[in-house]
C-alpha cells in the first residue's frame, strides 16, 4: 500500500541512522509495478549467485513451463605449473563444462545429473521438444604451443546422462584432419524436425597468415552431418575475428540468420534452409549493421521475431547498442533504441523478444550487471524495474564483476537471466517478476567497494543502494572494521542501521570521520565497512568495502631513504637508494648530504651534497653512490650519516630521512699464530665461520622494512 508523502518523510526520519549515516534524499519517486523486480520466491531474494560445484560462466539458459530452467556453461583454465611460470608457452589449458536444472524456486534439481564431457567448454545449450539437451562448444587439449581446439557437440538425455545414440557415443567432433585444428561452435538453432544447426568459427592458414572464417553446419537428428546443407553439411562464410561472438537464429519460415562481427563492423548473414546465401535478404545475402558514421559496431546477440524481422544487441561506439532488421535485411526506421541503450548499458550481450512484442536486453549496465525492457518501438518501458532497468546486485563479499550472457522470457512473463561473475569465476542466475505482479523488498548493497579519501577531506563516504525492488520497510546494519588504519587516531569507528521505507529506493550514505593527526608523514592506511543482518525480507549484495586513507604528500609525492648500506668498506662505495613514492605530479628534487660522525668528510668519505631529481610523472628509486677513499693507515671502524633535506616542487619528506653508515677498514688482519697442534679441520671450520659471520654483518638491509 502506498503511503502519503508526509508519512513517508516521518517514517524515514524515525528510522534514520546516527549522524554518521546520512540519507541523501528524503523524497522517493512513487513506487511502480513490481514487473522487473527480483522475484523473492527464487533462490536468495531472486538470485542464485553461484551454482555449487561448477566454475566458469553461464552462457545459456533454457526455460521450462513449470517455472524452472536449465542453465549451461563452461570455462577454460590455465594450469600454472612450474614451467608455465618460467616459459609461458608451457602452460597447459584445461576446459570444463556444466549443465544444471533449477526448480521454480531456484533450488538445484538433484534428479538431473548432467554428464560432464571432459576437456570441453560449452558456449550454448538448447532443449529439444523431447526434453533432450544439445550442447555446443569446443574441445581443448594441449598447451599454448600445441593446442587442439575443435568444435564439439554432444547431447544429454532428459535425466542428464549422455545420449550415446547421438553421433558417435554421444559426441560429434569436427574432424581436425579435414577441417583444420582450430574451430569452435558458439550458437545453436533447432529445427522442428530435430535437425541441429551450429554456428561458429574456424582458423585456416592462407599463405603465411592465419585467417578466421564463419562456419555453419547442420546435423541430422541422429547427430550425423546433414550433407544436404551447404557443402557436405557445412557452410563457410566471410572472414571474422576469431575472438568475436557468432550467433544464429532460425526464422519462422525455416531460414537462418547469423550475426558476426568482422574487421569492419557487424554483418548479418542470411542463409536458406539448405545452407546457401539467401538472395532475398540484404545484398546477396548479407546485411551490414551500421550505427552513426565512423562508429564501430559489434553484434553479440540476436533473436528472430515471428514476422521474420531480426533483433540485434551489441556494442556501438563504446556503449550498448540494439536495432531491428526487417525481413528484407533493411534496418527498421521505426525502431529507435540508441538513446535508451546509451543511457543504460555499457555493453548489451543478450536480447530476447516477449510474446507481447516488448524486448528484453541484458548485459553490463552503467551500474553493473543489468536487465532492461524496451517497448516494441525501442523506447524504455518505464513500467519495468526502476524506470525500465533492473540492476543485479549479487551476493558477494567484496563486489561482483558480473555480466548477463543470456536471457529468456518464461510463460508467465517473468524474465530469467544467466551470466558470469569473473571476480569469483562462477555462474549466476536471476529471475525477475513479470506483469502478473508480486512484491519484492529488493537487495541492499554497498555501491562503493573502494574509496580513497585524503586526511584533509575529513571524511569517507560510502554509498548503499536498494535495487531490484522497493516493497516494504527494510533495514541493514553497518559497522567499521579495523585494518592497518587505527580507530581513534586515524578514523572514528562507527556502527548503526540504515532504513528504507516502503516504496523508497534512494541511496544512503555511510559517513566516517577521518582524523588529521598532524603527525609525521604517513603511508596508505586502510580499514573496512561491512553490511550485515538485512531485515524486512531484503537480501544483501556486496557486504564489504575498503576505505584507504591516502598517503601524505599529494600531488607531488613523498621522498624518503628507501634502502642503504649498513656497512661499506674503505676503498669502495656506500650505496643509498632514495625514492619518490605515491604521487608524481611535477618535477621534484631533494638533497642528500653526508655528514661525519667518527669518520671525517673528505678523508674517509665524499662529503659533497648530492641533488636528486625526478621528472614530472616519474616515481621510484634512484641510486646515490658515495666514494670511500682508501688509505694505508690501520683504522678502527668509523661512521657517517646521510640525510635528506630541501625537497622541491611540492614534495615532502617521508618518515625515513637519515641513516648511519659504518666504514669498515679493509686493512689485512695480522697473520694467525703458528699452529701448536689441536687445529686441523676444527681450526679451519672456526676461520670459515668467522668469515661467514663477517659477511652477514656487512650485508645490506632495507630501511623501509626496518622502519
Amino acid at each position: 500500500m502506498k503511503k502519503p508523502l508526509a508519512e513517508l518523510i516521518s517514517r524515514i526520519a524515525r528510522g534514520a541512522a546516527p549522524a554518521s549515516a546520512i540519507v541523501t534524499s528524503l523524497v522517493a519517486p512513487l513506487a511502480q509495478g513490481a514487473s522487473g523486480d527480483l522475484d523473492p520466491s527464487f533462490a536468495d531474494a531472486g538470485r542464485l549467485s553461484q551454482i555449487p560445484g561448477f566454475d566458469g560462466a553461464a552462457w545459456s539458459i533454457q526455460t521450462f513451463d513449470d517455472g524452472g530452467a536449465l542453465v549451461g556453461g563452461g570455462d577454460v583454465d590455465v594450469d600454472f605449473n612450474w614451467g608455465c611460470y618460467y616459459f609461458w608457452y608451457d602452460c597447459d589449458v584445461e576446459a570444463s563444462n556444466f549443465a544444471s536444472r533449477l526448480a521454480a524456486d531456484g533450488s538445484i534439481d538433484s534428479a538431473f545429473q548432467a554428464a560432464l564431457v571432459p576437456d570441453v567448454e560449452v558456449y550454448d545449450i538448447a532443449r529439444q521438444a523431447d526434453g533432450k539437451v544439445v550442447a555446443a562448444g569446443r574441445k581443448v587439449i594441449g598447451d599454448f604451443r600445441h593446442q587442439v581446439n575443435t568444435l564439439l557437440v554432444f547431447r544429454l538425455a532428459s535425466d542428464g546422462s549422455l545420449d550415446t545414440a547421438f553421433a558417435t557415443d554421444g559426441l560429434f567432433e569436427l574432424s581436425s584432419a579435414d577441417f583444420g585444428p582450430i574451430h569452435q561452435g558458439q550458437s545453436i538453432a533447432l529445427d522442428p524436425n530435430g535437425r541441429i544447426v551450429i554456428a561458429g568459427l574456424r582458423e585456416v592458414v592462407v599463405g603465411d597468415a592465419l585467417v578466421s572464417e564463419l562456419i555453419v553446419l547442420r546435423l541430422r537428428a541422429d547427430g550425423r552431418l546433414d550433407t544436404s546443407f551447404g557443402t557436405g553439411g557445412i557452410y563457410v562464410g566471410p572472414g571474422v575475428p576469431y575472438a568475436n561472438a557468432v550467433r544464429i537464429a532460425r526464422t519462422a519460415a525455416g531460414a537462418y540468420r547469423v550475426a558476426q562481427t568482422t574487421e569492419t563492423g557487424c554483418n548479418v548473414i542470411g542463409l536458406t534452409s539448405q545452407g546457401a546465401l539467401d538472395a532475398a535478404f540484404g545484398t546477396a545475402g548479407i546485411a551490414p549493421v551500421e550505427s552513426a558514421p565512423g562508429e564501430s559496431v559489434y553484434c553479440q546477440s540476436l533473436a528472430a521475431e515471428d514476422d521474420g524481422s531480426i533483433l540485434l544487441a551489441g556494442n556501438a561506439a563504446g556503449h550498448g547498442f540494439a536495432t531491428r532488421l526487417l525481413a528484407s535485411g533493411a534496418r527498421d526506421p521505426a525502431f529507435a533504441a540508441d538513446e535508451a541503450l546509451a543511457s543504460s548499458m555499457n555493453d548489451a550481450t543478450s536480447i530476447a523478444s516477449a510474446a507481447d512484442g516488448r524486448i528484453l536486453i541484458g548485459g553490463l549496465g552503467l551500474k553493473g550487471a543489468s536487465v532492461m525492457r524496451l517497448q516494441a518501438t525501442g523506447q524504455l518501458d518505464s513500467l519495468f524495474g526502476d524506470g525500465g532497468r533492473t540492476w543485479i546486485d549479487l551476493s558477494s563479499e567484496s563486489g561482483a564483476a558480473a555480466v548477463v550472457h543470456d536471457i529468456a522470457v518464461q510463460a508467465d512473463g517473468s524474465v530469467i537471466a544467466a551470466g558470469g561473475d569473473s571476480s569469483s569465476d562462477s555462474a549466476f542466475v536471476v529471475r525477475l517478476l513479470g506483469d502478473a505482479g508480486g512484491e519484492s523488498p529488493g537487495i541492499l548493497s554497498l555501491v562503493d567497494t573502494y574509496v580513497s579519501p585524503a586526511e584533509a577531506d575529513g571524511q569517507a563516504i560510502v554509498h548503499v543502494r536498494r535495487s531490484g525492488g522497493r516493497a516494504g520497510n527494510v533495514d541493514v546494519r553497518y559497522r567499521t572494521v579495523a585494518g592497518v588504519a587505527s580507530p581513534g587516531s586515524d578514523y572514528t569507528a562507527i556502527s548503526g542501521t540504515l532504513h528504507w521505507a516502503d516504496g523508497d529506493a534512494t541511496e544512503r550514505e555511510i559517513l566516517v570521520e577521518i582524523a588529521d593527526d598532524g603527525g609525521p608523514p604517513e603511508v596508505y592506511e586502510s580499514f573496512g565497512i561491512a553490511l550485515a543482518d538485512a531485515r524486512g525480507g531484503a537480501g544483501i549484495g556486496t557486504r564489504n568495502a575498503i576505505v584507504e586513507i591516502q598517503a601524505d604528500g599529494a600531488p607531488a609525492g613523498q621522498i624518503l631513504l628507501d634502502y642503504a648500506d649498513d656497512v661499506a668498506y674503505e676503498g669502495g662505495i656506500a650505496s643509498v637508494w632514495v625514492s619518490r613514492n605515491f604521487y608524481s605530479d611535477g618535477e621534484v628534487s631533494v638533497t642528500l648530504t653526508p655528514t661525519g660522525l667518527a669518520a671525517a668528510a673528505g678523508d674517509d668519505f665524499d662529503g659533497d651534497p648530492v641533488t636528486i631529481t625526478w621528472a614530472d610523472g616519474e616515481t621510484g628509486g634512484k641510486l646515490v653512490e658515495i666514494a670511500l677513499p682508501d688509505d694505508s693507515n690501520r683504522e678502527d671502524r668509523e661512521t657517517f650519516r646521510v640525510e635528506l633535506s630541501g625537497p622541491t616542487g611540492g614534495a615532502i619528506l617521508g618518515s625515513n630521512t637519515s641513516h648511519v653508515i659504518e666504514i669498515a677498514a679493509n686493512d689485512a688482519p695480522p697473520p694467525p699464530p703458528p699452529d701448536r697442534g689441536g687445529g686441523g679441520a676444527a681450526g679451519f671450520l672456526s676461520l670459515l665461520l668467522l668469515g661467514f659471520a663477517e659477511l652477514l654483518r656487512s650485508g645490506r638491509r632495507s630501511l623501509a622494512r626496518r622502519a
